[in-house]
Formats: C-alpha cells, structure tokens, sequence
C-alpha cells in the first residue's frame, strides 16, 4: 500500500489533487486512484494515518512475537521460508493475513503456521518455498 502525503510545498507541483487538499494545512493524504474528491476513501488526515500505520506496526510485531512463541513444530516451514525466501512472508504478505484474521495476533499466527504447512503438504518439501504463479 502507497500513501502519499502533501505538505504544503507540494499543493503547487500537484494542482491535480488540489480540490482535496486542506489549503490552510495541506496536511491531507490524497489516494490518487480515487475518481471522486468526496469519499471517504479520497483523503484522510494525517493523524488518522499515522494511527493505522502505528496499528498495523503494532500488529506486525505482536504477530511476529506471536509466531516466535509458538512450538517450533508447528512453524517450521515459515520459518524454513523466513530463512531461505523471505520475501514470501514479507511485512505485506503478513497484514495480509492480518486483515483476514480482523487483526487478532493469535489468530492470525495460527493461519500463517497452517498456510505453510498446507503449502509444503500439498506442493512438497523441495517446491512448497519457491515463488508461485498461475499461468
């Protein structure tokens, strides 16, 4: 995810977010993909982003700590995959997980421990940690 904040020195340079800057602040943050200047989903103040991203911050490593705390039997393939890719369970690919689990750590860690072992069950030992395409 791409956030992009424009300060006031920045309101000049993208006269095309312009209608959803605060002029006074220019403290907005502007999704440039949304079509209407209204929704909610157009601009958000800065401290409410601030927040979500010190939350997800917080949840990445509670979720982290979670997975360090659990018998290593039951996450090792995730941690075989930390180690030899870990670009497959990147801070991205976490909060991914996050999302589908509301955000509960300890949820989220069991998924996350039975993704890669359904991975490795069904894909096999020398192919469940490689990087995977549909074609």
């Amino acid at each position: 995810m791409i956030i992009f904040c424009l300060n006031n020195s920045d309101i000049g340079n993208h006269s095309s977010n312009r209608e959803t800057m605060d002029n006074t602040t220019g403290d907005e943050f502007v999704y440039p993909y949304s079509q209407h200047s209204d929704s909610p989903s157009r601009a958000h103040k800065k401290g409410n982003i601030d927040r979500l991203t010190q939350s997800k911050c917080e949840a990445l490593r509670l979720l982290k700590e979670e997975l360090s705390n659990m018998p290593h039997e039951e996450v090792s393939q995730y941690v075989h995959v930390q180690r030899n890719h870990p670009e497959l369970v990147s801070d991205d690919s976490l909060v991914n997980f996050l999302l589908a689990e509301d955000f509960d750590t300890k949820l989220t860690a069991k998924r996350v421990a039975k993704y890669w072992e359904a991975r490795q069950r069904i894909f096999g030992p020398d192919n469940f940690a490689l990087h995977m395409t549909l074609n």
